[in-house]
């Protein structure tokens, strides 16, 4: 063994290190801090949820959030629809000029695994650990928010009224008049259906009440705000009269033009008449559900 003068600054774990192994080759006995839960509901948590929890963390931890969500995404595109892309096209996808810039920022940082919800904020230090939880009681994810729980009565009803919306449009092929799952809510603007008008009001719509969705259950997360089916469907309703009368006024300005540029024009002005026509500003929808 190594004698090692008095005084030496080489530390203990040498001296103790065995032949051929370096320290770094030893599992690490730290506790990592995100297991310190701090006043969480420890003891009320299920096998279930505990499972769900430790498997959400390991993925997170190994950077495979976005290697994951888009092989998921491509995945589905080609078994339901028969689409043959890459992780390119996706990214692309959301930066279609009738996804808007906020909305494909919200779902560019959720294909990330960047969003403010779940294990994240284990992260934050005491006081927060809980809010990993959803009122359900399971660990918070985007794809629980927007599509899973089973809890939130007034998201599956706004899914139900944005499904009876594209019906109303008589655009939509209907198996493609339904919710949509959370796949084809990362994959929006690279699914193709009949038609560029049918996809790009299906897409507009689709990524429209996914947003609306986030920002509600952030109003109710971190305002303690009551979201009731009625204020659900009005916020959305008025997002979507935004966003429509926002591109039909688009389409009316006159200037220098390309052709791409009269496409998306054209694109904008037959996807939304087959829902609402604008008189002075106002918005009056085709079908009386929604006016």
């Amino acid at each position: 063994m190594a004698v090692v003068p008095r005084g030496s600054h080489v530390g203990r774990s040498h001296l103790f290190t065995p032949p051929n192994r370096r320290p770094e080759d030893f599992p690490s006995t730290k506790v990592p801090d995100t297991w310190t839960l701090n006043g969480a509901k420890i003891a009320s948590l299920s096998h279930h949820m505990m499972y769900e929890w430790v498997r959400t963390r390991e993925q997170r931890e190994r950077g495979t959030a976005s290697r994951g969500n888009l092989d998921r995404t491509k995945e589905h595109l080609r078994d339901a629809f028969a689409i043959e892309c890459d992780d390119r096209d996706v990214w692309l996808g959301l930066r279609k000029p009738y996804i808007r810039r906020e909305i494909s920022d919200f779902l560019w940082i959720m294909i990330h695994g960047r969003s403010q919800c779940g294990t994240m904020f284990s992260k934050w230090g005491p006081g927060w650990e809980e809010l990993q939880y959803c009122d359900c009681g399971a660990v918070e994810s985007m794809e629980h928010i927007l599509v899973g729980c089973d809890d939130a009565v007034w998201r599956i009803r706004l899914w139900r009224r944005m499904s009876d919306l594209l019906r109303a449009s008589g655009m939509i092929p209907e198996d493609m008049c339904r919710p949509p799952i959370f796949e084809e809510i990362m994959g929006v603007g690279t699914i193709k259906l009949g038609n560029r008008f049918a996809t790009r009001l299906w897409a507009t719509i689709i990524s429209e009440t996914a947003f609306t969705v986030w920002k509600l259950r952030n109003r109710k997360r971190f305002d303690n705000t009551r979201i009731s089916s009625r204020m659900a469907a009005d916020i959305w309703r008025t997002s979507l009269e935004k966003r429509a009368r926002t591109d039909l006024a688009a389409a009316k300005l006159r200037g220098p033009s390309t052709a791409p540029l009269d496409r998306n024009r054209q694109e904008a002005v037959t996807a939304w008449r087959s829902l609402v026509s604008v008189k002075g500003g106002v918005v009056a929808w085709n079908s009386a559900d929604y006016g």
